[in-house]
């Protein structure tokens, strides 16, 4: 029962620390030579995956389709295939998309943030378990109660 619960209490812990959410509006300028565009991905998770939309408020175009979106280690990417469009980004500790537009072969800095997103306090999980003595195998989480 003991190597149940540390061996539960372990699991969460690697899922809170972990788990990453990137849905939801994600916004930033854009830098054109000496012209600013606001835009904006719109991330949906479906049955089928992560879906996503663009916005270019400053150009009057909302929800304009992506080919693909993908986020994976912190790693965002979403394809505008018709435009010849990506951006790719990485999620940076402060929950903002840190990345480049990439248009035509032309790379253009463009960082996201979504309101939403709180930036999160990293602090260690403390757990009591100063009545037990065990090992973790830290490639598969498992725990064992040493006697």
């Amino acid at each position: 029962m003991k190597t149940l619960l540390i061996s539960i209490a372990l699991v969460l812990s690697v899922f809170i620390v972990n788990g990453q959410n990137i849905t939801g509006k994600w916004n930033g300028k854009l830098n054109l030579r000496g012209r600013t565009l606001t835009i904006a991905f719109n991330v949906k998770q479906t049955s089928k995956g992560l879906v996503a939309t663009m916005d270019s408020p400053d150009q009057n175009v909302y929800d304009f389709p992506t080919s693909s979106t993908v986020f994976e280690q912190s790693k965002l990417s979403i394809k505008i295939e018709k435009a010849g469009i990506e951006y790719q980004g990485t999620l940076n500790e402060n929950n903002q998309l840190v990345g480049v537009l990439i248009q035509s072969g032309e790379v253009f800095p463009l960082d996201l943030s979504n309101p939403r997103m709180k930036k999160i306090k990293k602090e260690p999980i403390a757990l009591d378990i100063t009545d037990f003595k065990f090992t973790i195998d830290s490639k598969s989480m498992n725990c064992d109660i040493v006697d």
